[in-house]
């Protein structure tokens, strides 16, 4: 089972990165799977170097490549990953655990990437708008076939949800927005345990990060609620 965590933060003008710099450093000295990442390069696996504190400074730094990337190991695909990408307005952040990592550390997942999303939405400051969740990341998912086409804000395979309802405001799309407002005021099933500060909900449709079986189940009742949604 291959899980990825993702948040996508919006700001209101180009010059955000120099100072969330910082923030970000600071953001990867402290996360869960710091003692597993020991490379840094682009994505993809290519030109991969040893991870110390003058090479991140230098990719955080780098005006030319917009993202950088964290891994445990120089072979592609690494069993633990983050990447950072930033374009325009938009930075972007995803952590990848595969196979064995996401059997090690599955048992208390959830309560910390609650933690690490609100971490992200309280150290990013009050201006960027954000989207993002947890999802299973190539992985054999059956989908629903009314959702085969859906594309934008949505995912087929998620299992948690983080929404922001500053990004009904923003959007310049009309069918997307109509998207996003039907899924912000959806009733939710009983079963989702929903996590809210100020504008910014998580909610998960599991709990149980770490079990592969109530990951598919989640995913599922997702998407049948997606169908019911999105009609």
């Amino acid at each position: 089972m291959n899980l990825r965590w993702s948040i996508a933060a919006r700001f209101p003008n180009t010059t955000f990165y120099t100072k969330l710099r910082p923030v970000l450093r600071e953001l990867v000295d402290t996360l869960f799977i710091r003692d597993d990442l020991a490379f840094i390069g682009p994505h993809g696996g290519s030109r991969m170097v040893k991870l110390t504190s003058a090479s991140l400074d230098k990719a955080m730094k780098d005006r030319v490549n917009r993202s950088w990337y964290l891994a445990s190991s120089a072979d592609f695909p690494p069993e633990v990953s983050l990447k950072c990408h930033r374009l325009d307005e938009d930075l972007s952040l995803d952590i990848t655990l595969r196979g064995a990592a996401w059997r090690r550390y599955g048992a208390t997942l959830a309560p910390t990437l609650e933690a690490l999303t609100w971490s992200v939405v309280e150290s990013f400051g009050a201006r960027p708008s954000f989207s993002g969740g947890v999802y299973l990341f190539d992985v054999d998912v059956p989908i629903v076939k009314s959702l085969t086409k859906l594309r934008g804000p949505f995912t087929t395979s998620g299992v948690v949800d983080v929404r922001d309802r500053r990004n009904l405001e923003s959007s310049t799309d009309p069918e997307r927005a109509a998207m996003l407002q039907k899924i912000v005021d959806a009733e939710l099933p009983t079963s989702v345990r929903v996590s809210e500060r100020g504008d910014v909900s998580q909610r998960f449709w599991t709990d149980h990060l770490g079990d592969e079986k109530a990951l598919r189940a989640a995913c599922k009742r997702y998407q049948q609620w997606l169908v019911k949604t999105l009609p």
